[in-house]
């Protein structure tokens, strides 16, 4: 722990000190004899992607120095907890953590392999049994040392001040995509996403979760952004698209990332008779040509204020890459809702 703590503080060092004022329009980038190149000489996608690694960079940093001081801040206090208990740290956790820890009962390994079978390997519930027994344990771990440590931020009167930086924003439109929540919401995420891709599915539990915790407060558009290493991602967005086209999207959408081991089209038509879609409507939609050039048009879109992978996050035309964590999106909803 010590060591952890020695890097920590020596990692606080490194960013300050590699800083560099950002370009302006007139900084020149080459020059010759006969002439130059200055940032203002770049075209429009060289000047997103920049920006888009900029914005990139200073959400890494941010991240990073959130870690290392609640990292920090949490080590000192859990000594703190120990000492004032007459324990050494590992004794507390042992108290505090470990022995209240329940191994996962049969039923409970059970509902998660059916949960998750599609990511067995074809393996059946005897032979996964022990390794998700260890698996179920660790999650109750992490659970209650979670808890533990918010109990104890709490106690402590624990607040977290790094400075957000000030991110730079791209004009993504909504174009005509399919969203949650109030058209007129003061805070807009345009999501570019997939259904193969596994961080997506990881994702939807964070947007879930966002959604819920500003009620009214938050339009959510998905727009599609198929990898080309995802053989049955369009097929998938075309699914779901066509669902739209019903008002049942997000149904559809939902059922699709909630089964990323499935994505057959046999399995899609089977979510559209569940849906209860007009089935003849719905397999004509399929074919329509419209489908695809719409599917290109949000790549374009995407392609040109930077994206290259998924997800991919705008709030309120602010960047945020990767399957992020709630308290991410949470600072900067309140912001931007402090803005109004």
């Amino acid at each position: 722990m010590l060591t952890l703590l020695l890097l920590a503080c020596a990692s606080t060092q490194t960013p300050a000190e590699a800083d560099t004022p950002m370009a302006s329009e007139a900084t020149v980038f080459a020059s010759w004899n006969e002439g130059q190149v200055s940032l203002s000489d770049l075209d429009a996608p060289t000047r997103q992607q920049l920006t888009r690694m900029e914005s990139e960079y200073l959400m890494n940093r941010y991240q990073t120095e959130v870690q290392i001081a609640e990292g920090m801040a949490l080590e000192q206090m859990v000594e703190a907890e120990a000492k004032s208990k007459s324990m050494d740290v590992e004794t507390l956790l042992r108290s505090e953590v470990e022995s209240k820890i329940t191994p996962p009962t049969p039923d409970e390994i059970s509902e998660f392999y059916a949960q998750n079978v599609a990511r067995m390997g074809g393996r059946t519930l005897e032979e996964m049994q022990a390794t998700l027994h260890g698996v179920l344990l660790d999650e109750k771990r992490d659970g209650l040392l979670k808890d533990w440590l918010s109990a104890l931020k709490e106690r402590h009167g624990f607040k977290l001040e790094v400075p957000f930086p000030d991110l730079p924003r791209f004009a993504v439109t909504a174009d005509d995509d399919p969203f949650i929540g109030p058209e007129d919401a003061p805070v807009t995420i345009i999501e570019f996403g997939e259904y193969q891709c596994p961080y997506c599915a990881k994702s939807k539990e964070i947007t879930d979760q966002v959604l819920a915790a500003f009620p009214d407060k938050i339009r959510l558009v998905y727009r599609d952004f198929p990898l080309g290493f995802h053989d049955r991602a369009i097929p998938a967005a075309v699914a779901a698209n066509c669902a739209g086209a019903q008002d049942k999207y997000f149904p559809m959408h939902d059922l699709i990332l909630a089964n990323q081991g499935n994505l057959q089209d046999d399995t899609f038509k089977a979510y559209a008779t569940q849906l209860g879609l007009d089935m003849n409507q719905w397999e004509t939609c399929l074919s329509d040509p419209a489908q695809i050039e719409e599917i290109q048009g949000d790549m374009a879109d995407g392609e040109a204020f930077g994206v290259t992978g998924t997800p991919g996050f705008f709030i309120n035309g602010i960047f945020l890459g990767g399957a992020l964590p709630f308290e991410t999106f949470e600072t900067i909803i309140n912001r931007e809702l402090a803005a109004e």
